[in-house]
Parts: structure tokens; C-alpha cells; sequence
């Protein structure tokens, strides 16, 4: 198996006790395949290259891997892996839910960067940068020839090529590797299709209908998503009855996240296409009742809809939601016995899958 491979962990003041950073050890310890001895050591600042090389050398450690994480909450981790030369080899983020135990989180990036240390050219790089800091070390400390006394000889170590790096990216299995931690070391979904279904009232109770949606969205961070959908609606106006297509598109914004739940609003943009019908009773002149006339009308309506949305987040693909609606918007559906208001109220409920 060859001697021990000496890691050392940087991580931010504070952060060492920490259970996530207490379970990294045993996990890269155990996923390894090869011996390794893991020290964590806190850093004040962000180090640069020359930085990490120093600490390497100090530390006697064959690698340095950076761990921050970019909030408080531990919900995503920032893993870069160096050689003892300072020189950064492979970087890897990690996403975890809010629910996810902080020891679980630990064992991820312990798992994960034993899945870099697999790597051929990483692997490569390392031992080249061993190799070669080694080499360095031995020159430094050989003795020098006249300094010695009369008779004394000095041995000068031979200069050690590096082993050459693999032109192939085949990365090794990783022994127990779980596959969430591969997944997770992954960028997170950048899109998510959504389907629902509506009910919507206008302000005064005079139209009544709803239908269903569907949206895609880019997500353009953890917590925003730019969308574009479509739906199709239907009304009940006084004695009439009405259809709608519509398109849209908008924002969503995640502003609140406990466990498997959260919170977004969202604000949309839209054009709806209406179509109106209803039966006119006719009367003539001396008040005799004739059949009735069916009436319709037609038009392009533009629309601004606002609302909040709860999510129930099972897993990292899929949520759950439900969410309360206000939109505006000048309907072409008025009947001769009602006039519904511009405003109106909704409520929608569906599914959104991530990929």
C-alpha cells in the first residue's frame, strides 16, 4: 500500500470543533484507497497558493485541501485540493438540505475528497509535487564539500524526475464511495419543470373558474428561478361562460428555507387570450319573448400576477407546493349581467422536478 499519505485540512476560525468538520477523518480515512493521516488546522484568511505551500511545509503534508462553506448554515461547501507545492488541482462543491445532520455533511466531504485523491492526473500531480519538493529537501540538506574538514566527503542527493502525468481522465473507483455523495458533489439542478392546477375568483365573486398550468424555469442561483409557462382557464361570467390561454413569464425567489420546507414569492408577466359567450335573451317591441342570441367576444388582455408560495421538499428533485395568488389583469370576459373586477384572487397547488 506504500507509506501514508499526509493530509491537512484548512478550514475557518471557529470551525474545527465543529461537527461537520469532526466526521471528514474517518470518512476519508475509510473511503481512501490508500493509507492516509488527516490533520485539520484553522486559518484566519483565505490562503493564496505560496500561502498553502507554506503550511504544507510546516505541516509535512503531502496535500492541503481547503474546506469554507459559504454560509453559516452548512448548506454548501467549497472543497479545493492542493499539492504540497501549493498549487490548486481539483476543486468540488457540495449541496446539503437544511435538514441534513452535520455530521452527515462531514462524511460527505471526507467522501468526496477521497473521490479527487482517486483521480489519475490528480494523483499524478501529487506525487510529482512529492517527488520533486523530496528532491528539493535532500539537495538542501546534503552537507557541502570543503565545510566538512580535511578528508571528508559530501553525498548530494540525485535529482529525481517527476513521474510523468497520465494523458487519460479515467478516475478510479472510490472503496464505499455512497453514490449521494457523487450526486451531491455535482452542481446543483439548473432546471425544474412545473405542473399545477388553478382556482380563481374575481374580487366581486362574479367569474368563477381556474384550469391547469405548466412552467419551466432556469435556475439561475439556489434561490432564484426565471420561468416561462402556459395555461389554459376556464370561467363561468353571469350567464356566460369563457376560455383562456395564456403565456407568462417571471421570477421566483426562495427567501426562507427550514428543513424540508420553504418559502418563496413570485411575480409574473403575462398575455391571455379570451374568448366569451353567452346567450342574450331578446325581447320585440310589444314585450314578447324571442329565442336568445348567443353573443361572443375575443381579445388579448395583458396580466401581472403576485404571489407567496409554501414548498414541501422531500428530496433534493422533487417539492411540493401551494401557493396564493393576486392578479390583475383587463378580461375581455363581461357579460351583460356581470362585470367582474380587474383584480383577482387564485390559489394554485402542483409539483416541481428538478434535473
Amino acid at each position: 500500500m506504500g507509506a501514508a499519505l499526509i493530509i491537512l485540512v484548512l478550514v475557518a476560525s471557529g470551525e474545527r470543533a465543529d461537527a461537520s468538520t469532526k466526521s471528514i477523518a474517518p470518512a476519508l480515512e475509510h473511503a481512501a484507497r490508500r493509507p492516509v493521516t488527516v490533520s485539520v488546522r484553522e486559518v484566519a484568511t483565505v490562503p493564496d497558493e505560496a500561502h498553502v505551500a507554506r503550511v504544507a511545509a510546516d505541516a509535512k503534508a503531502d496535500v492541503v485541501v481547503e474546506l469554507g462553506w459559504r454560509s453559516p448554515t452548512h448548506e454548501h461547501a467549497i472543497v479545493h485540493l492542493h499539492t504540497r507545492g501549493g498549487e490548486l488541482v481539483r476543486a468540488s462543491e457540495l449541496d446539503f438540505g437544511a435538514s441534513e445532520p452535520r455530521g452527515e455533511r462531514g462524511r460527505a466531504v471526507g467522501f468526496a475528497i477521497a473521490t479527487m485523491l482517486a483521480d489519475e492526473p490528480v494523483e499524478a500531480s501529487i506525487m510529482a509535487s512529492i517527488a520533486s519538493t523530496s528532491a528539493a529537501e535532500s539537495v538542501a540538506e546534503a552537507p557541502v564539500p570543503g565545510l566538512l574538514g580535511p578528508g571528508a566527503t559530501a553525498e548530494v542527493a540525485p535529482e529525481v524526475s517527476p513521474p510523468p502525468v497520465p494523458t487519460t481522465t479515467t478516475a478510479a473507483p472510490v472503496a464505499q464511495a455512497p453514490e449521494r455523495v457523487r450526486a451531491e458533489a455535482d452542481t446543483p439542478p439548473r432546471f425544474a419543470v412545473e405542473g399545477a392546477g388553478s382556482a380563481m375568483s374575481d374580487a366581486r365573486g362574479e367569474a368563477v373558474g381556474g384550469g391547469p398550468l405548466i412552467r419551466l424555469q432556469w435556475n439561475a442561483g439556489r434561490d432564484f428561478g426565471l420561468r416561462l409557462g402556459g395555461c389554459a382557464r376556464w370561467f363561468t361570467v353571469g350567464g356566460g361562460s369563457a376560455s383562456e390561454l395564456g403565456a407568462t413569464a417571471g421570477l421566483l425567489w426562495t427567501f426562507v428555507r427550514r428543513g424540508v420546507f420553504a418559502a418563496a414569492a413570485r411575480a409574473e408577466l403575462g398575455l391571455l387570450n379570451d374568448a366569451f359567450t353567452e346567450e342574450v335573451k331578446r325581447t320585440n317591441p310589444r314585450g314578447m319573448v324571442l329565442p336568445a342570441e348567443a353573443v361572443a367576444r375575443a381579445g388579448i388582455a395583458p396580466s401581472f400576477l403576485a404571489g407567496l408560495e409554501g414548498d414541501w421538499r422531500p428530496g433534493r428533485t422533487l417539492a411540493v407546493f401551494l401557493a396564493i395568488d393576486l392578479e390583475a389583469s383587463t378580461r375581455t370576459v363581461t357579460a351583460s349581467s356581470a362585470a367582474p373586477s380587474p383584480i383577482w384572487a387564485g390559489l394554485e397547488g402542483g409539483v416541481r422536478i428538478s434535473f
